[in-house]
C-alpha cells in the first residue's frame, strides 16, 4: 500500500502592508569611511590583503567594503578609525602578541638607513624615506 503524503505547513511570514517597506536598520560609515581607510592604506603601502590583516578582518570582508557589499559594524569602525589615528603600520612593528615591539627594531633600521645614506654618499627627502624605511625593514624580516 503506497503511503500517503501529508500536507507541508507553510511557514508564517510577517505581511507588510502593500506600500510600506519593512523596516530595516540602517547601517552606514559613521565614524569613519571607506575612502579614508583607503587613503590610509595607499600612504602606508598595504596591499589590500595586509590592510585586512592589520585589521583583524578577512581579505574577503575587506573587499565587500571596497565593494559596498557590507558595511562594518559599530565596533568595527571604531577599530578602524584607531587604526587610521595611529598613522603609518610600518611605523609600529608589532609582535605577535599585537603589542609594539622594543624601540631596539627601530633604532636598528635607523642605523641601517643611516650607513646606506652614509656610504653611499645620498641623502633622501621627506617622501623617499619612509619607502627607504619600509624597504630595509622588509629586506631585514622587520
Amino acid at each position: 500500500m503506497a503511503k500517503k503524503k501529508t500536507p507541508t505547513k507553510k511557514k508564517a511570514t510577517k505581511k507588510v502592508p502593500s506600500g510600506v517597506a519593512a523596516k530595516k536598520r540602517p547601517r552606514a560609515w559613521t565614524l569613519v569611511t571607506f575612502a579614508d581607510l583607503e587613503v590610509w592604506r595607499e600612504a602606508s603601502g598595504l596591499p589590500k590583503k595586509r590592510a585586512a590583516e592589520h585589521l583583524g578582518v578577512t581579505n574577503s570582508t575587506y573587499h565587500n567594503w571596497a565593494r559596498g557589499i557590507a558595511i562594518p559594524n559599530t565596533n568595527t569602525q571604531k577599530k578602524v578609525r584607531e587604526t587610521i589615528d595611529k598613522g603609518d603600520p610600518a611605523k609600529v612593528n608589532h609582535n605577535g602578541n599585537g603589542h609594539a615591539s622594543n624601540e631596539a627594531g627601530v633604532r636598528a633600521t635607523a642605523e641601517i638607513v643611516t650607513a646606506y645614506l652614509g656610504v653611499n654618499g645620498k641623502t633622501v627627502n621627506c617622501e623617499e624615506l619612509p619607502r627607504l624605511v619600509r624597504a630595509v625593514r622588509q629586506a631585514t624580516g622587520g
